[in-house]
């Protein structure tokens, strides 16, 4: 199983911690497969890895359809969806079997004092499981 970390603006990560979002919509395909686990950072102005979540599956269709089938658990409205998809003929979207906040989240400085030169991921980021990254994220999880 493999490890990733994605960043997301923080209202978003909070959807993922408050349960009302359990899909990370992207308008690229990322190789994750089902139990592959994936770590969420949450952007400026919060700067941390906040939670974890575990891959059910990855989708992709036309947006309108992805939207049918998952606006449930999107959290995102229409209007900033259509607004995301703009143009694109294929939509993506990870489906999560469970998401779990970090005890303590972990905030980039304190990733950087295990990795200095780490800098948070623009698309998404590998996680060797033998990465001092990685070591300090599974440390923050309960």
């Amino acid at each position: 199983m493999k490890n990733i970390m994605i960043s997301v603006h923080p209202e978003y990560a909070n959807s993922f911690i408050d349960g009302h979002k359990m899909a990370e919509l992207r308008t690229r395909h990322i190789n994750v497969d089902k139990g592959d686990s994936v770590w969420i950072y949450a952007t400026r102005p919060a700067s941390k890895v906040v939670a974890v979540g575990v891959v059910d599956e990855v989708v992709s269709m036309h947006p309108e359809s992805l939207w049918d089938c998952y606006k449930q658990i999107s959290g995102i409205t229409k209007c900033k969806y259509d607004s995301y998809f703009e143009g694109r003929d294929k939509a993506y979207a990870i489906i999560f079997s469970e998401i779990e906040a970090l005890e303590d989240a972990l905030s980039l400085d304190d990733i950087r004092k295990v990795k200095k030169e780490f800098h948070p991921p623009q698309f998404y980021l590998n996680l060797p499981k033998f990465s001092s990254v990685f070591h300090k994220l599974t440390e923050s999880f309960g």
